[in-house]
């Protein structure tokens, strides 16, 4: 046989086989989850952990894989997981060192190269004691300086990096109750951002506002606030900005009729991710017998799927104003939300609640403000707003409450820092929740 017909039989042969599949390693990708470009005063930690995700290629989550987080720069990073989780997330927290200015932080994982967290660190944050109540001070655009409703949110730009929506509230006038926004570098110091003109919004013709709700959306670099609007009907509108300055027109995004959508609570998980819880007050509203939690998704915040009910009530009382956050360090939602009690709005404490899904809520029997806790909230403790530090394990509540006095309601904001919220997550409760009956109560509710 010739040397021809050798190769040709040879390759003919070949091709009856299959060929040996290449074996073409996945390339990791390690990337910057939630962290980055946060501020802190010095000697504190970031507001938020640092999170890395590895995958592959296809963007599939990669478990398994050890994650080494080194402090460049001005700080200290201690891991909270030695390797990547099931979804491919490893976590750390972020202590700022003794320097203001620039701090950085790099995650490294084998094969797939590092990723780098720039952060700064601020100046010393005035003092704030654990467990105490501090009056905040407000210069509300009607000049009177009393509030209602606060609401937390962060972002990235310079200036506006603590936010704090709020309504003008004075002697319970609700031809005032108008959000308004506050910038503050420090926990207890909030003066109007430069730029800034309160209010946001004001009410149509025969109409007031309330329950501002803050969120930004990183991806479009968008601050956005919901409101209430009530006329014949309760009505759910949206401003959005891209500075914190320029502010788009309103746009309604969903409607009711009274009072069954009040204090809409927005949460952004992510892209396509998007939550609202708000209270079903029933027609009577403050006379009803109780009230309810309703929960609505969205793909994009704007456009909004049936309410869905969910369950949060111990003790006779019900939620009447609520504020929600996710907390990504444990994998669930938490809720601050006032008690309401049978046939009276005049609400006698503020509490915390857990979720895994949003639905099912595990109130924490022990309220974590009563009334009475200061003079301010002698009477009523309303709507309130609230940060959590994974790092630190610190809760800042920002609170809002009332006390009535010659025939007339006084409206005011405090702020409490709370330490160990582990251990206050299984904290029993010290006695009764029997409260006084209020020397008054309240038949115009904010």
């Amino acid at each position: 046989m010739s040397h021809r017909s050798i190769g040709l039989l040879l390759l003919l042969l070949g091709a009856c086989t299959d060929p040996a599949p290449l074996q073409t390693p996945s390339a990791i990708v390690l990337r910057i989850a939630e962290g980055d470009a946060q501020e802190a005063p010095i000697r504190e930690y970031a507001p938020l952990t640092l999170v890395v995700q590895a995958v592959d290629a296809t963007g599939v989550a990669q478990a398994g894989l050890p994650v080494t987080w080194s402090a460049v720069v001005n700080g200290e990073v201690t891991a909270l997981n030695e390797t990547t989780a099931v979804d491919g997330r490893a976590e750390a927290r972020f202590r700022f060192g003794d320097l203001e200015g620039p701090a950085e932080v790099i995650a490294t994982v084998p094969g797939g190269g590092s990723v780098r967290f720039a952060l700064r660190a601020a100046p010393p944050a005035p003092g704030v004691p654990y467990d105490t109540m501090e009056l905040l001070a407000f210069s509300t655009y009607e000049g009177m300086g009393e509030t209602v409703h606060p609401d937390y949110a962060r972002t990235p730009w310079n200036g506006l990096w603590h936010l704090l929506a709020i309504t003008p509230y004075p002697g319970g006038n609700s031809g005032y109750e108008n959000p308004s926004l506050f910038a503050g570098r420090s926990p207890l110091l909030w003066p109007v951002p430069t730029g800034v003109v309160n209010p946001l919004a004001q009410p149509s013709k025969g109409t007031f506002l309330s329950d501002p709700d803050l969120v930004f959306v990183p991806e479009a670099n968008e601050l956005r606030l919901y409101y209430r609007s009530v006329d014949t009907q309760n009505h759910i509108l949206v401003l959005q900005s891209n500075d914190g300055i320029q502010w788009s027109p309103p746009r309604e995004i969903e409607s009711a009729p009274n009072h069954r959508l009040i204090s809409p609570a927005v949460v952004y998980r992510g892209p396509g991710d998007w939550w609202m819880w708000s209270i079903d007050g029933g027609k009577e509203g403050c006379s009803a017998l109780t009230s309810a939690l309703e929960l609505r998704r969205s793909t994009d915040g704007l456009h909004w799927g049936r309410p869905v009910a969910a369950a949060l009530e111990h003790d006779g009382f019900t939620p009447w104003h609520i504020d929600v956050q996710w907390i990504p360090s444990r994998r669930q939602f938490w809720a601050v939300y006032n008690g309401k009690l049978t046939r009276s709005c005049t609400t006698p404490a503020l509490f915390l609640a857990t979720s895994p899904d949003g639905i099912v809520w595990t109130p924490i029997r022990e309220p974590l403000v009563r009334r009475g806790a200061i003079p301010a909230f002698q009477d009523v403790v309303y709507r309130s707003t609230f940060r959590y530090d994974a790092g630190s394990d610190d809760l800042w509540l920002w609170i809002s409450g009332a006390r009535f006095d010659f025939d007339r309601w006084t409206w005011s904001t405090a702020l409490q820092r709370r330490h160990g919220n582990a251990s206050l997550l299984a904290t029993p409760s010290r006695g009764s929740l029997d409260f006084e009956r209020p020397p008054a109560l309240l038949t115009e509710w904010p």
